[in-house]
């Protein structure tokens, strides 16, 4: 008996689901929703996933939740405005404390200023 039933309605997608709505590769959507591990000339580096997923780990399978799709999209929004990746996910990271927010790119507008993340709390500014 499959025990998953409470995600019906719930939108899960794949990594290749991910893939055909951003248009980024494959190593990408897994870094940031996995994380990596590489090693170097300095020793091994170790990344912590930018996206915390919604449903994680589902019959051995990573999955996304819209939010996750969102928020996919959103990064890869701002690594295109110039913004590296260990950028974004240090502000993902004081954002995600600052809002009490797990997906803090998903609910609220995002601009850029430079190197720098500005986040509209209301549209009453």
């Amino acid at each position: 008996m499959n025990d998953n039933y409470h995600l019906l309605g719930k939108g899960v997608y794949s990594i290749q689901d991910a893939m055909a709505f951003s248009g980024l590769s494959f190593a990408r959507v897994r870094h940031w929703i996995r994380g990596d591990k590489r090693s170097g000339k300095f020793g091994r580096k170790e990344n912590s996933p930018i996206i915390c997923l919604q449903h994680g780990i589902i019959n051995g399978v990573y999955t996304l939740g819209f939010l996750d799709l969102v928020e996919l999209l959103m990064i890869s929004k701002i690594n295109e405005e110039g913004i590296s990746v260990r950028a974004i996910r240090s502000m993902h990271d004081n954002a995600q404390n600052w809002l009490e927010k797990s997906h803090p790119f998903a609910y609220y507008k995002i601009y850029t200023a430079g190197i720098d993340l500005i986040i509209k709390l209301s549209d009453d500014s």
